[in-house]
């Protein structure tokens, strides 16, 4: 669930429950609110968030679906290898 995206021109800020931790947290994410808002539309319709956003890095895909900034994962995961 998004809690909130605010409009900051030439990005937006998405802030984001984490699945694992329950605390908000807010990452920028590149892209215009409007290109946002289709891309998600097409995510809730069904689209693989791969295919909704496509020019989204993996990091920022695992923040738009679980609000698990990429600091957390390392934390909870470690490094890749």
């Amino acid at each position: 669930m998004v809690d909130c995206v605010q409009d900051r021109g030439t990005h937006v800020a998405l802030t984001r429950t984490s699945d694992i931790d329950h605390k908000a947290y807010t990452m920028d994410i590149p892209m215009t609110f409007a290109e946002f808002k289709a891309c998600f539309a097409k995510f809730q319709g069904g689209a693989h968030i791969q295919v909704a956003f496509p020019d989204l890095s993996a990091d920022l895909r695992e923040f738009v679906l679980s609000g698990i900034t990429p600091e957390k994962w390392t934390e909870i995961f470690g490094e890749e290898e």
